[in-house]
């Protein structure tokens, strides 16, 4: 199961191209959008959409946020995703 959150869900699978469609069409402040806790994350704060994308080890999401020049949290951690 995963969360219903169409952000979220694009942002775990890594699916740059659904991503760049949810921000285009909902014309979304991604440096001020904040992916909510879900159950199925093991976070309990709200994350920025760089911070989820490393959190989730999305490389292609995390690639085109920075290319859009989302601001840094420097607190910002990583995760190993093998496939």
């Amino acid at each position: 199961m995963e969360s219903d959150d169409e952000i979220s869900k694009s942002i775990h699978i890594d699916d740059v191209d659904a991503l760049q469609n949810i921000i285009f069409q909902n014309k979304i402040d991604i440096n001020n959008y904040r992916v909510s806790y879900n159950i199925f994350d093991d976070f309990e704060e709200e994350l920025s959409l760089i911070n989820y994308s490393a959190f989730c080890g999305s490389i292609n999401c995390f690639k085109y946020l920075l290319l859009n020049n989302i601001e840094i949290d420097p607190n910002i951690s990583f995760v190993s995703k093998s496939e």
